[in-house]
């Protein structure tokens, strides 16, 4: 009974914001869809998602006794929700590249001990850092000057 309030409850957020994205304003020369159509797209997957929930809950009687949700607050899943609300507040104070850097070294390193049982090797480690800063790097550039999306500076406002 958990699982369908909580359902319910996401579906009914879903609706209210997909009608809400109506109200984005957008130029009348833009034929792309405005501003509202990716966040449209979201909501509509979401919503497929939950009913796609919604029929193996119906489906299988065993699901009924479980609620899945109380899944996703525990172990990893826990850790992974808490250092991405961490890193979303702090991404307007140290910016893009400290807050992503930070966020996905601790990351990384997190989920490498829970899987390997030990801290990763030195070699591993520099390779690890060396892809961040470059995957890091490469995405602030290609937002800011590829797609002229500013991500926030933060520490590094010249």
């Amino acid at each position: 009974m958990g699982e369908l309030l909580f359902l319910a409850v996401v579906s009914a957020i879903a609706v209210i914001m997909f009608f809400m994205t109506f109200q984005f304003p957008s130029s009348i020369l833009d034929q792309s869809g405005g501003a509202g159509l990716f966040p449209r797209i979201v909501v509509v997957l979401l919503l497929g998602c939950i009913l796609m929930r919604l029929y193996q809950y119906l489906k299988k009687p065993e699901t009924r006794k479980h609620f899945v949700f109380l899944e996703m607050f525990q172990g990893l899943r826990l850790a992974y929700i808490v250092m991405t609300g961490v890193y979303i507040l702090l991404m307007s104070t140290l910016g893009y590249i400290i807050s992503t850097v930070a966020y996905m070294l601790v990351l990384i390193n997190c989920f490498y001990h829970a899987q390997m049982e030990s801290r990763p090797s030195v070699k591993t480690e520099a390779v690890i850092v060396i892809g961040i800063l470059a995957g890091t790097i490469g995405m602030y550039w290609f937002f800011g000057s590829v797609l002229h999306v500013m991500l926030p500076a933060g520490l590094l406002k010249r």
